[in-house]
């Protein structure tokens, strides 16, 4: 039997918004880089600056059994701040939880210049769910990057 969920407090929001995931320190500070095997393949996705511009201020809402979901995105100073409420249904009583993730906003020039910087070779970018070539447009961009030593 699992542990009955104990209360989300604000404390718990504070405490889980420090545990960002920084791709910018990730390959920067050559954590990929050491980790990934030599002739390591580094695959990532971000979301296009194109999406955050048009996504910023917008609600949404997704429900599924059991499980109600209201978010907002709001975009500044290069940080996209996702607001999320959730409510979860357990037997006639509904568990709200409320929870931030951040992201920030990178071009993909940028990212590749950082991965050039730590040994990457054969970078490439390919457009949404393709391997086809970035048109521009996007919603998502997918990058891959060789580790050479």
């Amino acid at each position: 039997m699992l542990p009955k969920k104990k209360p989300f407090t604000p404390k718990d929001l504070k405490h889980r918004s420090r545990r960002i995931f920084s791709l910018r320190g990730a390959i920067v500070k050559h954590r990929v880089h050491t980790f990934l095997n030599p002739d390591g393949l580094f695959v990532f996705d971000i979301n296009t600056p194109e999406k955050f511009a048009r996504i910023d201020g917008e609600s949404y809402v997704r429900e599924d059994d059991g499980v109600f979901c209201v978010w907002q995105a709001a975009v500044e100073d290069g940080l996209c701040a996702y607001q999320f409420d959730i409510f979860e249904q357990e037997d006639d009583v509904w568990h709200r939880a409320q929870e931030t993730h951040e992201e920030r906003i990178y071009e993909p020039a940028q990212l590749t210049a950082m991965l050039e910087q730590v040994g990457f070779t054969e970078i490439k970018t390919y457009g949404d769910q393709s391997f086809a070539p970035v048109q521009g447009g996007e919603d998502r961009i997918y990058f891959t990057a060789r580790k050479r030593d």
